[in-house]
């Protein structure tokens, strides 16, 4: 299983965790305009939260998408390890990049808390396309 998640700050117990500059609603709203399913997958893949840490947990969140909502466990996107998801992961960070590139630019989102995924590997599949 692979995973991921919005950035998170993790100083100090779980239940004082919390994410920074999380674009996660704005992001799946984004790429649904151009690929609904990819949007839809990513959503339903939120690991639920089962509110371990109880009431004072800040990590938890709830993510509303295409009139759902998700109570998630830190936000946490779990992804099997077929193709298929991996090519979702690819994509939906290859969009994501996009998107946040526009709101830099914009000057919608401060620069300093964003950080866009570009690895060797990442832009060599890119390449391939």
């Amino acid at each position: 299983m692979h995973n991921f998640w919005w950035y998170i700050i993790h100083k100090g117990k779980p239940e004082t965790w919390h994410r920074k500059a999380d674009y996660m609603e704005e992001s799946l709203d984004e790429i649904a305009k151009n690929d609904m399913p990819l949007s839809e997958r990513i959503f339903n893949s939120f690991k639920n939260c089962n509110d371990c840490y109880g009431e004072s947990c800040l990590a938890k969140t709830i993510y509303a998408f295409n009139g759902q909502k998700k109570l998630t466990y830190h936000g946490r996107v779990n992804l099997n390890m077929r193709k298929e998801d991996f090519h979702d992961v690819r994509e939906f960070f290859r969009r994501l990049n996009i998107f946040m590139e526009r709101k830099i630019t914009s000057g919608d989102a401060p620069p300093d808390t964003i950080i866009l995924v570009n690895t060797k590997r990442s832009l060599l599949q890119s390449e391939h396309r």
